[in-house]
């Protein structure tokens, strides 16, 4: 029996880089899509295990990059870009009434800003929400799932992890959760009734 429902943030239930941050990133520093993913690559895991700051992670694109822009000015356009997916969420909110529901995501110090810009605040309780920089781990380490479990009291056979990385989704199936890889709501949905989860 399923008991908890582990979401995974960007690319769930707000958009990731390829919906369209990157793209406004590279507007931003006038470069290429694909350079922007080399240098975010160069420094997003730091980010993300909370190694560096936000204002870090700029600074090093910035300088790797040879771009002149204010540090302030390049995190807003990165993390405006970032929108909420209502349809989702409307969906989510209504499985927290119904089962022990939780938030994972990798992102760094800045996450805490964008919480209830993101309308995350409608849908989680801070205590229910585990991030990648303030743990000092990221998905996929399988640290950072254990974590979770332990933190939860959960087992991983009555647990799903749902998540747009395949990597991630791997990661968590390994330990004996039931990892759901997110590409549309439709499929997530037919995904979770096949695992049993009353919609």
């Amino acid at each position: 029996m399923i008991t908890h429902i582990i979401f995974d943030n960007n690319g769930v239930l707000t958009t990731n880089d390829d919906e369209g941050t990157y793209k406004a990133v590279a507007n931003y520093l006038g470069t290429s899509i694909k350079e922007v993913i080399s240098l975010f690559d160069l420094y997003v895991l730091d980010l993300d295990a909370g190694k560096i700051s936000q204002e870090e992670f700029y600074s090093l694109i910035l300088k790797a990059g040879h771009f002149k822009r204010p540090i302030k000015e390049f995190k807003q356009i990165h993390l405006d870009a970032y929108k909420p997916k209502p349809d989702v969420q409307e969906f989510v909110k209504k499985l927290v009434k119904k089962y022990d529901t939780y938030l994972l995501t990798n992102f760094g110090d800045a996450f805490w800003d964008l919480f209830e810009k993101w309308n995350l605040d409608k849908i989680f309780d801070r205590s229910r929400v585990f991030v990648s920089s303030d743990l000092k781990m990221a998905k996929p380490d399988s640290n950072i799932y254990l974590f979770v479990l332990d933190n939860l009291k959960a087992k991983p056979h009555e647990t799903i992890f749902i998540d747009d990385n395949s990597e991630n989704v791997v990661s968590a199936e390994n330990l004996g959760i039931h990892g759901i890889l997110y590409k549309n709501l439709s499929s997530l949905i037919s995904s979770l009734e096949r695992l049993g989860v009353r919609i």
